[in-house]
């Protein structure tokens, strides 16, 4: 195995809060930003405290948003411009998490189905600082963004629909990375490199606990 450049590191599409087959969401911007949230026929522009509540509607999406509301057949979330927007995406009652991305939301299978679209090396960060135990040195934290990376990168799509899930099924994806945090430093001291075999894209497989076995690929 060695390292080589990544060639298009292109965006992923990550499946987030699946585990729950929400019916409800609510999203807001996070504090200090504006997002755009647009369905089929209008657009809400929300800041500040300002929130839209999703509400499966059979085959359509109920989107309330500025004392109105709107059928729909998808939501789309941006930032102004259609670019990636910092938001906070919330499961009523159950969980909430703190996003940077563009979102889809459409209805599948009597649920909500939520879609982030993430840049590479931000789902790199995010997953780093997920997966690694708290106080990992520098360069273990590199080596796992190098594994991160090469599994975003050779392994889509892995669902229908989307790339990957926000679970240990593809890899544990929660809120981005802070700006000077460790896993951070980590995403951005290895940008560009994954692992290569024989000039092909290697899917790296890991663990927390490897239960004193290993396995091939």
């Amino acid at each position: 195995l060695l390292c080589a450049a990544a060639a298009a590191a292109q965006p992923v599409r990550v499946s987030v809060f699946g585990l729950f087959r929400p019916e409800r969401l609510v999203v807001k911007p996070a504090q200090g930003s504006v997002i755009v949230v647009e369905t089929d026929h209008e657009q809400f522009v929300l800041e500040g405290n300002r929130a839209a509540g999703l509400r499966l509607a059979g085959a359509e999406i109920d989107c309330f948003a500025r004392g109105r509301l709107a059928g729909t057949r998808r939501v789309r979330v941006s930032a102004r411009g259609g670019g990636p927007a910092a938001f906070e995406l919330q499961v009523p009652g159950k969980i909430r998490r703190r996003y940077r991305g563009s979102l889809e939301v459409l209805p599948r299978e009597g649920a909500l189905l939520a879609l982030l679209g993430v840049d590479l090396d931000e789902a790199v960060a995010a997953a780093v600082a997920a997966e690694s135990p708290p106080g990992a040195p520098a360069e273990a934290l590199k080596a796992q963004a190098v594994a991160a990376r090469s599994f975003y990168s050779a392994s889509r799509p892995r669902h229908a629909g989307f790339d990957f899930c926000d679970t240990t099924h593809c890899q544990f994806l929660r809120e981005p990375a802070p700006p000077e945090s460790p896993p951070r430093a980590a995403a951005e001291a290895t940008r560009g490199l994954v692992l290569d075999y024989r000039g092909a894209l290697v899917a790296a497989l890991y663990s927390a606990s490897c239960g004193g076995r290993t396995r091939t690929l």
